[in-house]
Formats: C-alpha cells, structure tokens, sequence
C-alpha cells in the first residue's frame, strides 16, 4: 500500500500503549499482490465505495518476551469489527537515523476468516473447488518514527 495513517500513543507502561491504524484500499494492489482482478476486489468482495479503509485499534498489549509482544484489537473491514490478535516480533532497540530522528520497526502476523468479517462471494472454478479460501493471512511490516516534540524529552 502506498499510503498508510497511523496513530501509537505510548505511555511509560507498554500495556497503556494505544495503537490505531488505517489503511485505503481504493488503488492498492497490496491486498492481493496484483491486479488482476479489480472488479472482483473492490465491487464484489470489498466493496470500497461504501467501505474505503481496513482499521485497527488495539485495545491490550501484552509482552511474550524480549522483542516479542501480543496485541489484540478491533480489526474492522467491509464495515464489521472482529477482535483480532496480533503476534508482533522483532521490536528492537531504537536506532536514531543520520537526520536525527528515532526509528524503531517490527512485524506483526496474524490469520482471520475472511466470512467472519461478510467477505462470502466467491467463484465456482471449471475444475471444481472454489477461487476464493477461507483463510487470510495478515503480515505486516512498520517503521516507527518518534514525534520530534516526543524524541526531545526523551533525551
């Protein structure tokens, strides 16, 4: 996706961290990783006109281990909210670029039905079986970038 909104306000304790992202599906070729198929991913299946973005508001974060955390939230696509827990790797320690500024990144897997959320159309291939499966999976790769009024205080 090109472009991506995103919120993480974070207190001292992780677990009162609060993320919320949004993500616009009209034009993007990401959620499919080619577009082949448009009339099928925007009008059928998701939708865009009357639902342009998939988002998610976290809403309890919780540390496995060094680098690894749990976040559970609300994921909403096509206009239905299901909880949807994410398994997050890889945070290291923030690394301060050549310009000043305070980066951290991460991934974030996690796997949903898709008819949970109404996502139910599918097509009936010649040979049989079906073109659409029933499971999505969810990878995510983010940069954080620390506010430059937040990396002041924390020097």
């Amino acid at each position: 996706m090109t472009r991506l909104s995103s919120t993480v306000m974070r207190r001292k304790a992780l677990p009162a961290a609060k993320r919320s992202c949004a993500a616009p599906l009209a034009g993007t070729k990401a959620l499919f990783g080619c577009s082949a198929r448009p009339a099928m991913a925007f009008t059928d299946f998701l939708d865009v006109e009357h639902h342009p973005h998939i988002t998610f508001r976290s809403t309890s974060v919780r540390k496995v281990e060094e680098g690894a955390f749990t976040v559970v939230g609300d994921l909403a696509l096509r206009g239905v909210a299901r909880p949807v827990t994410l398994e997050v790797q890889g945070l290291g320690p923030a690394v301060t670029d050549p310009w000043g500024a305070i980066r951290r990144g991460a991934q974030a897997r996690a796997r949903v039905d898709r008819k949970e959320f109404g996502l139910v159309w599918n097509g009936v291939l010649e040979a049989g079986g079906v073109l659409v499966g029933d499971e999505v999976r969810i990878e995510i790769e983010v940069e954080l970038i620390q506010a430059a009024e937040d990396a002041k205080q924390a020097a």
